[in-house]
């Protein structure tokens, strides 16, 4: 629902929405392991909890088992691997694409089958599983897979792409047992046409955070548009939706030239405080993308989306910025991206111990991940793990890096 308001927000944002804050670069003082007893021989998911007090590991066995592992402090150690039977009815569709999220009290594991069936199941303790809710998506316009799922007290969220403005939106507000399909409509803010979301995967389809109050957060990455002079203009769209499928808050934030890739992050400890972090594609006549320069732009909420901070840059140097995860916990705040600079290409990472007033420089932590890797920030740890992205081969290689403040 395109309120009144859009109007005068987007002058000012066509104004001053691509300024800059300096950054203040600050020592790293978090401390990064190479090796963590959590590097398994299969690919796995993970979650934590709202409070960090437990963390959970799932990973499918060539024969359709699940192991779970345990942390009750932040991923520093975990129980021994237990070997459960598949609490799916028809076990596991991609061993590789399972979901796991947590909600303040149950676990919540999701799986997309070949009949487009969304299918759960919840545990309150990790090793006693039950049968949840299914929903049938195959309905839903170019649903490939869920591009970001996150949890709050009780609702869950996920969404699938779309080659129009109108995506499907999946909710459930009871953990995950039972679902919901809604179709929300993105708005066109006055004085914009020619929307399009181009292209409608990886990079068109929004972002889903769920907070600790139980709001759904958008960002939408790529939003392609014309300004009323007819000029064509990029950037990244922020929307709030309630579980009918209306908007709100909606505020756009244009890019110098491409926003490439987005995504949202919460604290912890500060249920008002949200995170954007964006790679902003420079525009160039470089025919390789790795001699592109890339902009990753920070920006924070603590009023749960209603008003930003200008964006700060965290890193511009050359080469694609993608898989990108922020989050926070308290004043320490972690971002964390892959990077194809042409140097050194790997997982990087920039930290913050001031509630991202200042952030440390870019330091290299690891090899370049896939875009399902994750990223976990707890009690002044930090954890980032799942697969490696190697393109020449179909096996992924799983990681897990533990990191905290010295």
């Amino acid at each position: 629902m395109v309120t009144p308001k859009y109007r005068s927000l987007l002058a000012a944002l066509l104004l001053a929405g691509c300024s800059r804050a300096p950054k203040t670069d600050q020592p790293s003082n978090l401390r990064f392991e190479s090796e963590s007893e959590l590097n398994w021989s299969a690919p796995f998911s993970l979650a934590a909890n709202l409070d960090g007090s437990r963390l959970l590991v799932m990973a499918a066995t060539p024969a359709g088992a699940m192991i779970l592992r345990q942390s009750q402090d932040g991923g520093v150690t975990f129980s021994s691997a237990q070997e459960l039977p598949c609490p799916l009815r028809q076990g596991f569709h991609d061993k590789d694409s399972i979901h796991l999220l947590h909600t303040a009290e149950r676990a919540v594991l999701l799986d997309e089958d070949d009949s487009d069936t969304l299918r759960s199941a919840t545990s309150s303790d990790g090793e006693t599983w039950e049968q949840g809710g299914s929903l049938t998506i195959k309905p839903m316009p170019r649903v490939v897979t869920f591009d970001e799922m996150d949890a709050g007290n009780t609702t869950v969220a996920a969404i699938g792409p779309s080659v129009s403005l109108t995506y499907p939106l999946y909710l459930s507000a009871n953990d995950g047992s039972d679902w919901e399909a809604r179709q929300v409509t993105l708005p066109i803010p006055d004085g914009l046409k020619n929307i399009t979301i181009d292209p409608p995967g990886a990079f068109g389809t929004p972002q889903v955070s769920v907070d600790s109050r139980d709001r759904i957060h958008w960002l939408v990455p790529e939003y392609r548009f014309s300004d009323a002079k007819g000029q064509k203009q990029t950037g990244s769209l922020y929307l709030q939706v309630d579980g009918q499928g209306q908007t709100s808050n909606g505020q756009l934030f244009p890019a110098e030239y491409r926003s490439q890739h987005a995504v949202l992050g919460e604290n912890r400890q500060l249920p008002d405080h949200l995170y954007r972090l964006t790679a902003n594609e420079a525009n160039s006549t470089e025919k390789s993308r790795i001699n592109i320069a890339y902009t990753l732009e920070f920006a924070q909420s603590q009023d749960g989306g209603v008003h930003w901070s200008a964006p700060c840059v965290l890193d511009d140097h050359k080469g694609i910025k993608q898989h990108l995860q922020v989050a926070g916990d308290g004043p320490l705040l972690v971002a964390a991206w892959g990077d194809s600079r042409s140097s050194q290409p790997g997982l990087y990472c920039c930290t913050s111990i001031d509630g991202g007033k200042s952030w440390s420089e870019a330091e290299r932590v690891g090899e370049t991940p896939d875009y399902r890797w994750q990223l976990l920030v707890c009690k002044g740890k930090v954890l980032l793990a799942g697969s490696l992205d190697n393109p020449r081969s179909y096996r992924k290689t799983p990681f897990a890096i533990h990191g905290e403040v010295k």
